[in-house]
């Protein structure tokens, strides 16, 4: 008999209750035996993350629902009453005031209310900018409960864990933000569809500082149960009501109902078509693979190209008048079984319509737009890794240039990151000139090293974008590069040299040292200057491990910043004098992927899209 591993492992294991081992099975090994008998918290490096995990649980299971009126009652008070202590330190809001440049009341829009003590104050310095009081175990939870409460919102509650951390005198101080489900307060019905629409919904979001600390002295083995934990401070960091008067209806069966074969094929998920097709065409079970908008016909209808792993074929949605959409990319020629990373729609030959560029595996190919439905190859550059694609023209002669990111990936072995929160042994990057001399007939040069971005230091980039944030009248570029710090590449063109860039992101302040997934440009606080978002991963479990005493014994302080900046999550840079500032403003944006900044409900300020997840276990709390 041939035993699985999980079988192997369930004869090894001790008797339960006295209980005789199972006939036959097999001895135990002395080392699998003393593993399975330790009981100090200090061997097992798991141990404060099982601990972490059930203070979150017994948090949770005690939280009061949100409601309207912020009332607790007697029942959810006690409930949050048997996790304090006898005297706790409590930090909460006292009123509601509006952050700025928010209107009082609410207008079309999201509007964002902070919530804080005094009106006009700011808790951005964090947890001491709120006078704590020390209040009995009763008080406290009926403090506590009604601050809980006032979040708007349905249940149930979802609670995520940002950072964990023993202290010296042996508490843990732990971030928790808490969030509870949107709720409609108004709604329409009158949609394309017929479905109805959530027209304005409100929700809110709590972020607090807990601090526990254990009931009384004891062994290192009771220190691990939950139970032996008690609340000894709670402060609010942050909180705020969103109240949005526009929602988003979900119509993808709706306008891919044109073509329902190719419809299908969207449906099935990486893992599904990871036991179907061979890995070796293409198919990256993190799916890396884009979309491109561009009007390809003229018709006045933005299209939709998207990328497919390899294997499948791409697709390419024509738009109709009635709403609906038809996939084309047979007619096209465009049903490639390549594995494509990225697409960009993009007038490369000035003649009026939008040819594609295309990433696929090994190399990049363009594809003339000839009209008549026809998109011949008409350049190709043999080139790895390539993630994403951007276009702008350099040199101001009158053509696009294109910007190729690299990402040798380490999850498919093309190569780990050293160090790893600010490795530069990445991929090579590229800048190609335009040198299109007629319709049709499309070349380009690589300039990259006479651009000076050709260095021997070179990133994990995922994405970039043009724009010309220093007013000069050129295109500079923003590189979001993960496993380290990020490019500003400044253009400082000449005559003499067309192609000429260096990277100022260090004086500018926005090298954003962490995990660069995305980037966009836009006048988030309209003062009339470009901000940068870049978007970055966010993981509550690399915030507790990264802020754990025993993580990365011996490191620098400087060090362990970076590993702890790698999992905070995304960045919002805005312009001032001569360089950027960071703000939080933008939220959390968890594990993010990208960013498109767009004005989406008619107010005049740019919105944020953030795509954003991860592969994720049963357990929600994991990421």
């Amino acid at each position: 008999m041939v035993l699985s591993p999980l079988a192997a492992l369930a004869l090894c294991a001790p008797a339960q209750d006295g209980a005789a081992p199972l006939p036959g099975a097999p001895a135990i090994p002395s080392v699998v035996s003393e593993r399975l008998a330790r009981t100090d918290a200090a061997d097992d490096e798991f141990a404060h993350e099982r601990l972490v995990t059930a203070l979150a649980d017994r948090l949770a299971e005690a939280l009061p629902e949100p409601n309207a009126a912020g009332s607790p009652s007697a029942a959810q008070c006690a409930a949050l009453a048997a996790l304090f202590g006898d005297v706790v330190a409590v930090a909460l809001p006292g009123r509601e005031v509006p952050s700025e440049g928010a209107p009082a009341a609410v207008a079309p829009g999201p509007v964002r209310v902070r919530f804080d003590v005094e009106p006009g104050a700011e808790p951005a310095s964090g947890p001491s900018a709120l006078p704590a009081e020390r209040l009995d175990r009763a008080e406290a939870a009926a403090r506590v409960a009604s601050a809980i409460c006032a979040v708007p919102g349905a249940a149930p509650w979802k609670k995520k864990v940002l950072r964990a951390e023993r202290l010296d005198d042996g508490r843990i101080a732990m971030r928790i933000l808490l969030s509870p489900r949107p709720r409609a307060v108004a709604t329409a019905t009158a949609t394309a569809t017929g479905r109805e629409l959530r027209d304005r919904r409100e929700h809110g979001r709590l972020e607090l500082a807990i601090e526990w600390h254990t009931r009384g002295p004891g062994d290192a083995r009771a220190a691990l149960d939950a139970s032996a934990w008690q609340v000894a401070a709670v402060t609010a960091v942050s909180a705020e009501r969103i109240e949005a008067t526009h929602g988003l209806e979900d119509v993808s069966e709706y306008v891919l109902s044109g073509s329902p074969r190719s419809r299908d094929q969207l449906v099935a998920s990486i893992g599904t078509l990871g036991l179907q097709l061979d890995a070796s065409l293409g198919l990256g079970f993190l799916g890396h693979h884009g979309v491109a908008v561009g009007d390809i016909n003229g018709d006045g209808l933005d299209d939709v190209y998207l990328c497919q792993p390899g294997g499948l074929p791409d697709q390419v949605w024509v738009r109709r008048a009635d709403g609906t959409a038809v996939e084309v990319a047979a007619q096209l020629g465009l049903d490639l079984l390549d594995s494509t990373r990225s697409a960009l729609f993009v007038d490369l030959d000035n003649d009026g319509d939008q040819d594609l560029v295309r990433a696929t595996g090994h190399e990049v190919l363009v594809h003339v737009n000839r009209g008549g439905g026809k998109f011949p190859v008409a350049f190709a550059l043999p080139i790895e890794d390539v993630t994403s694609l951007a276009a702008a023209d350099v040199d101001l002669d009158g053509r696009l240039d294109l910007f190729l990111c690299t990402y040798g990936s380490p999850y498919t072995g093309s190569g780990l990151p050293v160090p790893y929160h600010d490795a530069r042994n990445g991929t090579r990057n590229a800048l190609l000139a335009n040198r299109s001399a007629a319709v049709d007939e499309l070349r380009f040069e690589d300039v990259t090293d006479a651009a000076g971005m050709g260095g021997p230091d070179q990133r994990f980039s995922f994405a970039a974008s043009f724009a010309d944030f220093d007013g000069d009248g050129d295109a500079d570029l923003y590189v979001a590069n993960d496993f380290g710090r990020n490019h500003l590449w400044r253009n400082e063109r000449t005559p003499e040299a067309p192609f000429r860039f260096v990277d100022v992101a260090a004086e500018y302040g926005v090298e954003d040292v962490a995990a660069g997934m995305g980037v966009t440009w836009a006048d988030f606080d309209l003062d009339g200057r470009s901000d940068v978002y870049v978007s970055n991963m966010f993981s509550s479990a690399g915030n507790r491990i990264a802020y754990d005493r025993r993580f990365h014994p011996g490191a620098s302080e400087e060090t362990l910043a970076y590993y702890r900046r790698h999992a905070a999550g995304n960045s919002l840079f805005l312009q001032r004098d001569g360089a950027f500032e960071f703000t939080d403003r933008a939220g959390l944006g968890l594990w993010a992927w990208g960013g498109l900044a767009f004005e989406l409900d008619g107010d005049g300020r740019p919105d944020l899209y953030v795509p954003n997840g991860f592969l994720t276990g049963t357990n929600p709390d994991d990421l």
